[in-house]
């Protein structure tokens, strides 16, 4: 209760201020500048059961104001033939523009909001789990990151957010606040800091701390993973980057403490040294126990990762580029058993960028499997590309192979003028996995028209999905 009347408040507050700060030079604040809308919707086809045969469909308006956008949209989410919609989500939101009245570059926003950034890293604080051979290191430091509701947002609950981002100056590039609540007692801030240091040097800092609802009582009964009653879970998470020509480095540490059980931590660390054609990524990831559990109340089941992955460019003209890597990935992670098993994985791997497209080759081998992934797109005009893998997995007992072929392509139609200014766009695609004596694969055809002119904007997107 005492949430909403905070949001409340907020909002009441926020419109006086643009109201008394509008009045003086006579320009309406909320005036419309432009209307946005989108209409999309989707079917999905199944060869071998017709009966679950899907549909869904969603849409969203935004009013653009000259200090205010507000935003809605709907959707169905995916809904058999022949049975009735008993389920939909509605998402609104809106967001005041400070800097449009006043000059104070700060926003504040309220509704059914989206949030990234940190967050995310927080409810996954572990590294990638992908053994690619080219990978590439996230060199700044991030906070909370909010935005109006899209077209296929889920449903989120009422919140209410200040967000305040400084003019670049000089040496600071970026300096941003933020603080959010929402009807549920969930209240988050962060700050995020962007320095220049010499010419091509830049160090970055971001801090966010606040407080969830948590929970694990909807496991199942064969689940070993320790139930609890929903309680509040403090967090913090700190961020440190840095950026310059030899070097390129992300540290990371997330810090959990639950009222009622012990403290836990967990740390990351994302680097790459490069020294001319050469370079290599080194990563880890340690948590302090398999109890730590996330604002999105999921149980983080890695325990430690290190990942090595030195790469070398052997031609680097711009005409032609070949690059060769190999990677190094280690794991401890918790099975559903609440044991802990160590997995390993290498590989190797080519790729070519040239004047006319790029191709991919790689490999990856682990205990009893192995992968070879051969992936090419064109620089043409209906943008081509396509990919073959060919993996092999062995048995338990070692008697037998396990063998599979997955083959993809898309294309795309290049965009035309349809008059009106509208514009047409299409995209095919399709896949195709063979196994062990049998196959399945799936059809793809995406199309959609975009018509815009200086008030109004609308897009109408049609995808079509069989199985077969």
């Amino acid at each position: 209760m005492r949430n909403r009347i905070f949001i409340c408040w907020i909002i009441s507050a926020s419109l006086s201020v643009c109201f008394a700060a509008s009045s003086g030079n006579g320009e309406m604040p909320f005036a419309v500048k432009k209307i946005e809308s989108a209409v999309s919707g989707g079917v999905y086809v199944r060869r071998d059961s017709p009966c679950d045969s899907t549909y869904n469909a969603s849409s969203s308006v935004k009013v653009a104001m000259r200090a205010m956008d507000v935003k809605a949209a709907w959707r169905i989410p995916s809904v058999k033939f022949g049975s009735e919609c008993d389920y939909d989500e509605f998402s609104w939101g809106a967001q005041f523009r400070f800097g449009e009245i006043c000059g104070v570059p700060a926003n504040l926003l309220f509704g059914k909001l989206n949030f990234s950034g940190s967050i995310s890293k927080m409810n996954a604080p572990y590294i990638s789990t992908s053994a690619s051979c080219f990978g590439a290191v996230p060199s700044a430091a991030s906070g909370i990151t909010i935005s109006l509701p899209g077209i296929s947002s889920s449903s989120k609950p009422v919140s209410a957010a200040f967000s305040y981002k400084m003019t670049p100056k000089k040496n600071i590039r970026k300096f941003d606040l933020c603080f959010f609540s929402d009807d549920r007692g969930n209240f988050a801030q962060s700050i995020c800091v962007n320095l220049k240091a010499g010419r091509k040097t830049q160090f970055s800092f971001s801090q966010t701390g606040g407080s969830f609802s948590v929970s694990n009582e909807t496991a199942q009964w064969f689940s070993k993973t320790p139930l609890f009653p929903e309680t509040k879970i403090w967090f913090a998470d700190v961020q440190c980057g840095i950026n310059s020509p030899f070097y390129t480095a992300k540290w990371c540490a997330d810090f959990y403490s639950p009222g009622s059980r012990d403290f836990e931590w967990s740390v990351s660390c994302e680097n790459e040294l490069s020294a001319g054609w050469c370079g290599v990524l080194f990563s880890g990831f340690a948590a302090s126990s398999t109890e730590i559990f996330t604002p999105s109340s999921k149980n983080v089941k890695i325990l430690s990762q290190i990942k090595i992955n030195p790469v070398v460019t052997v031609f680097p003209f711009q005409a032609f580029r070949m690059r060769l890597g190999g990677v190094f990935y280690r794991e401890e992670k918790l099975t559903s058993e609440r044991d802990v098993e160590t997995n390993c994985k290498g590989g190797a791997g080519l790729h070519i960028t040239g004047r006319y497209g790029s191709s991919r080759l790689t490999f990856t081998g682990a205990e009893k499997e192995y992968t070879v992934y051969s992936y090419c797109s064109f620089r043409a005009q209906w943008k081509p590309a396509f990919s073959v893998s060919y993996a092999v997995t062995g048995q338990e007992d070692g008697t037998a192979e396990k063998k599979k072929v997955k083959a993809w392509f898309s294309a795309s139609v290049p965009v035309k003028n349809c008059g009106t200014a509208a514009l047409f766009s299409a995209k095919a695609s399709g896949s195709a996995v063979f196994e062990d004596g049998f196959s399945y694969g799936t059809a793809a055809l995406s199309a959609g028209i975009k018509q815009s002119s200086k008030k109004a904007m609308y897009s109408y997107s049609v995808n079509i999905k069989y199985k077969f």
